[in-house]
């Protein structure tokens, strides 16, 4: 009772910014004597710190208490192939500073390790926070994750498999430490602070190399009985279609993805494409079929159309099932300089939905990119130290 009664005036103090013992009492309904020795202690830790004096209403002029959202800083960072990005943030959400190095995953989970502590210890240092400062590390990564025991269970892309993640960091730095799935911690992070905010559930969809999905039900992150919810990529749509990756026939991710549609398009020779697979990214390859679909190519429009269909039909599919309030596609398949590509999954997808008047079901870009991981990784760190209203009751059920 006195754990949840500190992090009830904590979340109190941090949801209102400037504040008294009195205002406390009155939006918490505790005693005086339980808030004066609270918040006695949350100064002493440095959680909350004095702003002057509150006008007189009939006495003594109020001690003024401001919370302190750089008292602890969360670690969190996102491991992606290329790249892994790592941030600091503190109490309130707001990343205050950012790091990068390749992941080089061919090197092997040690030299991953040795950067990734290099690189920390460097952004820290940088900001001059020390390590005692830290509430957490959050460590995400791409691929399917165990979020229980922190073990990253199998990404293809980086070949690794059954990494053991949270006890290698937690025994390497000395962290309270969280290891999950990229997919998810992208979807909180736009849950709190992005394009779901307005939402109790929605449906996180990234399109790109791969086609994964994660899911916020009735504000709680679903995850399946043995983590491995989301995976809608390898959901069949032609068996008679080409090899996936996952050896099987004919998934959605082996006919819609990026990768599927550049194939497609290279298959039937669409002008200009070779060259930008030789020379540029997986991404500006897709852009280019894009844009050549936009300038009016009846062959580029008709592979887009292709997946478009496959993909608007699994969200159709998706929304019959869960009945959810938002879709977010995310990804460079659905980029900014994407709209067209967008505009016919939307379609699709409404096409194929299940019409009923009481239905009301958003399909939208993400807002926040890959920041929205980061911020996400410091939601779930804070869950601990939180109660939280104003992240819309968020329980991260592991």
């Amino acid at each position: 009772m006195q754990q949840w009664n500190k992090r009830l005036v904590l979340t109190i103090a941090r949801d209102n910014g400037l504040l008294s013992q009195a205002d406390i009492m009155r939006k918490s309904g505790l005693s005086a004597g339980a808030v004066v020795n609270i918040t006695r202690q949350l100064r002493k830790d440095k959680f909350l710190q004095p702003a002057g004096k509150g006008p007189s209403i009939g006495g003594r002029c109020p001690d003024i208490l401001r919370f302190n959202s750089s008292a602890k800083y969360v670690v969190s960072a996102l491991c992606l192939y290329q790249e892994t990005q790592i941030a600091l943030v503190d109490l309130l959400g707001v990343i205050t500073g950012k790091i990068s190095f390749p992941t080089r995953p061919e090197k092997g989970v040690d030299d991953f390790l040795n950067n990734f502590k290099h690189h920390m210890e460097r952004l820290l240092k940088s900001k001059s926070v020390p390590a005692g400062q830290v509430l957490a590390l959050v460590v995400s990564f791409e691929g399917i994750v165990d979020a229980q025991s922190g073990v990253l269970v199998d990404c293809v892309r980086l070949g690794w498999k059954n990494i053991p993640f949270k006890d290698i960091f937690s025994r390497q730095l000395s962290l309270n430490t969280y290891v999950e799935n990229d997919g998810r911690m992208l979807m909180l992070g736009e849950f709190v602070s992005g394009a779901g905010k307005s939402v109790r559930n929605l449906i996180y969809l990234i399109l790109e190399s791969g086609i994964g999905a994660a899911i916020i039900q009735d504000g709680r992150i679903f995850h399946g009985a043995h983590q491995l919810e989301g995976e809608i990529g390898h959901t069949v749509k032609d068996p008679a279609g080409p090899l996936c990756r996952c050896g099987k026939w004919g998934c959605l991710e082996a006919l819609a993805s990026g990768p599927a549609i550049i194939a497609s398009a290279a298959r039937a020779a669409l002008p200009g494409l070779t060259e930008i697979i030789n020379n540029k990214t997986e991404e500006e390859a897709f852009h280019h079929v894009v844009r050549m679909a936009e300038q009016g190519n009846a062959t580029a429009k008709q592979i887009l159309e292709n997946a478009a269909l496959l993909l608007g039909h699994t969200i159709a599919d998706i929304i019959n099932f869960l009945d959810t309030e938002m879709i977010i596609l995310a990804g460079y398949m659905v980029a900014e300089d994407s709209e067209y590509f967008l505009e016919i999954i939307r379609k699709a997808a409404n096409s194929y939905c299940l019409a009923n008047p009481r239905r009301r079901v958003r399909i939208v870009r993400n807002l926040l990119g890959r920041e929205a991981a980061l911020v996400g990784g410091a939601v779930l760190a804070c869950q601990d130290a939180f109660l939280s209203p104003e992240w819309k009751e968020v329980v991260i059920k592991n």
